[in-house]
């Protein structure tokens, strides 16, 4: 029988990607996988300036039962970023402690952010790149001397077993590309900024932690620049797959 008034707490912290800086103000959340049904907004926790987190399965309507499966969801409003645990209800137990490390949900989102972050203009003539996440378009208009950085997602591949259902691996290839132009040293402008991408990839991108492997890393550049128009461009394709994905699609650790 459903337990809907005995206390179950699920409590402990939100660190943020870095596994040590506590996430606050994430909102944390649980669904009974077995029932369906999710814990209602009055009921969710959002973590105070220690990252610090509490919720109560007996505030389920429907209660729990011994062995329902609990999926305790941490979302970060403004990023993207997720958590997402899978548990199992042991009423003998009767609570559970479990700390909790932001990951990203979109590859794009976590390639531009460590950009952003890591970029360090004395390695690139003090320049800082626009770094743009492209979807519908593949462009973006250049003044004289700007140089900009392209991020974008291509199909992303979901592969099936021979039953249909998802397999734990989801595949994202994506492109990233550097543009410049300028008549005088464009060229190397570029290159600088392309050297410094390369950098942060191997420095900070290839860390399992993010909860993305990257399975290519051979960092090849192709040259599709308009020398005619002093547009200096650099296109690299990488493939990532997304780590300890469930057979639904959600992201379990």
């Amino acid at each position: 029988m459903p337990n809907p008034n005995i206390p179950y707490p699920i409590s402990g912290y939100v660190y943020d990607i870095d596994g040590s800086t506590a996430a606050e103000g994430a909102v944390v959340t649980a669904l009974n996988g077995t029932t369906g049904e999710e814990l209602a907004t009055p009921y969710q926790s959002t973590t105070n300036a220690s990252g610090e987190y509490s919720i109560d399965l007996a505030n389920l309507t429907s209660g729990y039962s011994n062995g329902d499966k609990i999926v305790v969801k941490v979302t970060y409003s403004g990023t993207d970023k997720i958590k997402e645990y899978a548990t199992t209800v042991v009423v003998a137990t009767g609570y559970e402690e479990k700390n909790l490390t932001l990951t990203y949900y979109d590859v794009l989102g976590m390639i531009n952010e460590l950009l952003s972050t890591y970029w360090e203009r004395a390695r690139t003539d003090n320049i800082t790149p626009s770094i743009n996440k492209i979807f519908d378009k593949k462009r973006v208009d250049l003044t004289s001397g700007q140089t900009a950085i392209l991020t974008y997602e291509r199909d992303t591949i979901n592969e099936k077993n021979s039953l249909g259902s998802l397999t734990k691996r989801m595949i994202c290839p994506i492109t990233v590309q550097v543009l410049t132009k300028k008549q005088t040293g464009g060229r190397e402008q570029a290159i600088k900024a392309r050297n410094e991408i390369d950098r942060i990839i191997n420095t900070y991108i290839i860390n399992p932690a993010n909860g993305w492997d990257i399975l290519d890393s051979d960092n090849n550049w192709i040259d599709l620049s308009d020398k005619s128009n002093f547009l200096w461009k650099y296109s690299m394709d990488m493939q990532f797959e997304k780590l300890n994905m469930s057979r639904t699609g959600e992201w379990y650790s």
